[in-house]
């Protein structure tokens, strides 16, 4: 591994997780105090990492032992459940002019985004069903980036040509929607009653810092507060959750994965030849290109980049999309769900 000293403000495009405690950043002299801790916190029981959103936008979850995922090809899209391994498929939802992304599951139901065509005519939904498959409802009609789904209630942005617009909320029926943050170019995670959002600044401009705020959705009301300023990250940053201290974040253009500690900004260099990831218990789960074997490894890291085991060797990535990992498994999915133990 090999450390250097740096600024945040990389020209890469980058994941981001502020890896146990909410931070606050005395801007006048840029150094961060801990706050509270979060290591044992609720979260969204999501895989961080650009292999869950950026190439996949996130089409599989979990429904306690089943998995809930999406497949889309052709013009056609489904909704589907199956065994932690794979097996017992069944569809629960077909649309044969649709594409579905963004699933969460609450309790019963399964919340997701549904984007229908007919004649070139594109119309957006967030929509649910029960996990049995029955009881298919358009709740709201638009399109979105990013969704979450956090106690009895929906938190998204919309799409816009700037990134990410806005945070909004609104009950499971899709009534009282309220905006509760009004930035564009935005990402965002929900974690005990509080909503985490890193705004980007402009696409077009490089120099634009980069804001890391707090919103306090609990009964005391949306308190927004701001945590952090950076310096501009140049490039799009796929993803932003935030735990423990470190933040790490992949150049694409080289395959290089980097770790920065936010208290002195130290910089790791962790691995090469990543070509995507995830982090989930506590360890990086990627798909690296190996040198000696010319081919795609399926592959666990240590948090501090330590080489631990291959998972499959072979060509992962070939017509098949990292959905990230849940449980104890690593999940792809093409015209299928391939199902891979991590352990």
């Amino acid at each position: 591994m090999f450390k250097i000293k740096v600024i945040i403000g990389f020209n890469t495009m980058l994941a981001l997780i502020l890896t146990g405690c909410v931070v606050k950043n005395d801007i006048s002299n840029n150094q961060i105090i801990a706050t509270e801790d979060l290591s044992s916190g609720e979260f969204c029981d999501y895989s961080v990492g650009n292999a869950s959103l950026l190439y996949s936008n996130r089409k599989v979850g979990m429904a306690g032992n089943e998995i809930i995922f999406a497949i889309n090809m052709n013009g056609r899209g489904t909704l589907n459940k199956c065994s932690e391994k794979g097996d017992n498929q069944q569809i629960l939802y077909e649309h044969k002019a649709g594409y579905i992304s963004n699933i969460n599951v609450s309790g019963n139901w399964i919340i997701f985004a549904l984007t229908e065509t007919k004649q070139d005519v594109y119309k957006y939904n967030i929509c649910k069903l029960k996990i049995d498959g029955s009881c298919f409802e358009r709740i709201y009609e638009t399109r979105i980036e990013d969704m979450w789904v956090y106690g009895n209630n929906i938190y998204f942005s919309k799409y816009s040509k700037e990134g990410a617009t806005g945070i909004f909320n609104m009950d499971m029926d899709g009534k009282n929607v309220k905006l509760l943050f009004d930035k564009e170019n935005i990402w965002f995670e929900i974690y005990n009653k509080k909503i985490y959002c890193m705004d980007l600044g402009e696409l077009t401009v490089e120099d634009d810092d980069v804001d890391l705020f707090q919103l306090d959705i609990g009964e005391g009301g949306r308190e927004v507060q701001k945590l952090a300023t950076f310096k501009k990250m140049s490039g799009r940053m796929d993803r932003v959750s935030l735990k423990e201290k470190d933040v790490y974040y992949l150049d694409v253009d080289d395959g290089r994965l980097y770790k920065t500690d936010i208290y002195n900004l130290d910089t790791t260099l962790l691995s090469t030849g990543v070509s995507e990831f995830c982090i989930q218990n506590n360890k990086i789960y990627c798909i690296k290109w190996s040198d000696t074997e010319k081919k795609d490894n399926f592959c666990v890291l240590d948090l501090d980049g330590t080489y631990l085991k291959s998972i499959r060797s072979g060509n992962m990535k070939k017509g098949y999309n990292f959905n990230g990992v849940l449980g104890g498994w690593g999940y792809f999915t093409s015209d299928s769900i391939k199902c891979i133990n991590i352990k």
